[in-house]
This record gives C-alpha cells, sequence and structure tokens, in this order.
C-alpha cells in the first residue's frame, strides 16, 4: 500500500511532463509495478483527484535524485518537472533563477529548490543529491553513493528516488533499496534492461518514462526535411544514444550512416584525451567520410561550451548538425 500510495502521489507530475514535451503516440495510464510507459497523455481528472497528498502518516515524500552529470536535456526535463509540481500545487516559489535552455547543472536546481520552495506536501532532500561523474576530479564514489542511500532509506530519509539518465538508474537499481525509483532522461529502458517491457516493468518499485519510438520519428523528420545522403554518428553507448532505431529508419530511406564508437570509459576521466580524439573523429567525417549532416548523440559532449566550439567543426563545412 506504502509503495502504491507513492506512485499515486508523484504520477501527475510526470504525465504532466510528458504531455508537454513528447509526441503522442499511445495513451496508456499507468499502475504502480506493472504499466511503464506513458506516452504523452494529459492527466485524466481522476488522477488529479489524488493529488496533492502526503504519506500516510502526514508527513511529506522525500525525495533523492541521482543524476550522472550535468547535461542540459536532462536539466531541462527536471526544470519543467519542478515547473509542473509547482502548478499543481505540490510546492510553491516565486521563480526558478534558471534558464532551461542554457543551464546544464540538475544538483544545483534541485539544492535551490530545496532551500528555497515551500510544501506541505514533498521535500528534495539535499543530503541524497548526487551526480556519478561530476566533477570528473573528484566524484563522489559509487560506494559512498550506495551507502548513503541505504542509510537514509533505512531511517526513512527517502521514499522515493528520481533517477535521470540510463546510467544512474542501472547503478539505483543494482543498489536494491526498498523504494519506488521512477526513471527519466532513459533513451531505451527496455534495451537497458531497466525494465522488462513497455508494458510492465518487472518489479513494484519501478516506473520507467518511455517513448518507444522518439529516434525513430526523430530521424525520420531530420531525414524528410533536409534529405541527407551520409550522416555522421559518434556514440558512446550504442543503447543510450538508440543507433539501432537510427539504422533501421536509415535502411527504409536507403540513406548512410556512418559511425564512430568513442566510449568516454575507456579513457579514465581523461576528458582532454578523450576530446581529443573526438575531434580527430570529426575532422575525418568531413575530409574523408565526406558526410553532409551530422547527429550529435545524448552523452557524447556533457559539457555544453565544448559542444559549442567543436560543433564548428562542421559548421564550418556547410554541415547541418542535429541535436
Amino acid at each position: 500500500m506504502k509503495i502504491k500510495r507513492i506512485f499515486a502521489a508523484v504520477l501527475l507530475l510526470i504525465i504532466t511532463v510528458t504531455a508537454s514535451s513528447c509526441a503522442v503516440q499511445d495513451n496508456r495510464a499507468p499502475d504502480a509495478g506493472n504499466t511503464v510507459i506513458q506516452e504523452s497523455s494529459p492527466a485524466s481528472s481522476a488522477l488529479r483527484d489524488h493529488l496533492p497528498v502526503k504519506k500516510e502518516d502526514g508527513s511529506k515524500f522525500n525525495i533523492a535524485f541521482v543524476d550522472l552529470d550535468p547535461y542540459n536535456e536532462t536539466f531541462k526535463l527536471l526544470y519543467y518537472i519542478i515547473e509542473n509540481l509547482k502548478s499543481d500545487g505540490w510546492l510553491d516559489y516565486d521563480e526558478l533563477p534558471f534558464d532551461p535552455l542554457t543551464d546544464a547543472d540538475t544538483q544545483a536546481l534541485i539544492n535551490w529548490v530545496a532551500d528555497n520552495a515551500q510544501s506541505e506536501y514533498i521535500s528534495f532532500n539535499k543530503s541524497a543529491n548526487y551526480y556519478l561523474a561530476y566533477p570528473p576530479d573528484s566524484p563522489v564514489s559509487p560506494e559512498e553513493i550506495q551507502e548513503s542511500l541505504t542509510r537514509q532509506v533505512q531511517n526513512g530519509s527517502i521514499d522515493v528516488i528520481f533517477g535521470m539518465s540510463t546510467a544512474a538508474c542501472r547503478f539505483v537499481q543494482g543498489c536494491e533499496l526498498d523504494v519506488p525509483l521512477l526513471m527519466f532522461g532513459v533513451a531505451d529502458p527496455v534495451k537497458a534492461q531497466l525494465v522488462e517491457s513497455t508494458e510492465k516493468s518487472g518489479s513494484d518499485n519501478c516506473w520507467a518514462l518511455i517513448d518507444s519510438s522518439a529516434a525513430s520519428r526523430q530521424m525520420q523528420y531530420y531525414y524528410d526535411t533536409f534529405e541527407f545522403k551520409n550522416i555522421g554518428s559518434v556514440y558512446n553507448d550504442p543503447a543510450i544514444c538508440q543507433m539501432d532505431a537510427y539504422r533501421e529508419t536509415a535502411a527504409a530511406n536507403e540513406f548512410k550512416i556512418t559511425e564512430y564508437h568513442l566510449a568516454r570509459a575507456d579513457y579514465d576521466n581523461d576528458l582532454d584525451h578523450y576530446y581529443s580524439d573526438l575531434e580527430k573523429i570529426y575532422h575525418k567525417m568531413v575530409n574523408e567520410d565526406r558526410i553532409d549532416a551530422y547527429l550529435l548523440n545524448t552523452d557524447v559532449i556533457p559539457d555544453m561550451e565544448t559542444a559549442k566550439k567543436m560543433m564548428e567543426i562542421f559548421f564550418e563545412a556547410g554541415i547541418p548538425v542535429f541535436p
């Protein structure tokens, strides 16, 4: 009962975000532990009747947050989740001092809300707000994060965990904590083996945001608009970057994807070496592979300023870049 009540309490904020950010594919209302898909359906009035609510003992729901590193796309998702929480009466504040178009630090956003927002219903836990891989020179170790999460779940300081990114959700799931995990910013939760299928998570403690055709629609839109013949793509994790979906779209439309696999994990946090090799690949794509478009995959360049600088290689060659 406690798990289902927590899911009911946090469900609406997810639905309102997907309603504003994804294209409509399916309209299925999730139940805790069974349905893991909510592809851009507005919340029903029946669901709204449950919200906002407090815990059964009258206290607030305490939310932990685990992300991989600063990244604008995941920041933007979290930003609008929080804005919808405000709109639906879960919490209150004057104005978020962040720009969702350019900011990337989700940890800073969580900390600001924890310090400045008022709520009778939820609380973001600053002592359970983690990056797994940032800053690269001195991150909190995974062992320390797992110990902290486990201790705070056991003492009742955490009721639900927001996982942001495939790596973060894999990590939290591996901690085997007896609280709900809501998974955001995961390109393909099924292929990443975080959930059993798009219809069933396989666990009463897991819910995943899934849009099963997003990558295919994205690539089809780019192709229909620009009709490129050879699009370049560098990827870190093929599941995160949804390379299978891109390849299927390429085969159906008979265009080529020039692919390079570059795993950041192989560089042991030596970003200078990583970016140097990535830059060499970019020049090879332009000068030897003769690409006429480039797809900037997620998780390849997490730093916005570095991304802007390196995209100049394509801009100077007149090659369009698609995020």
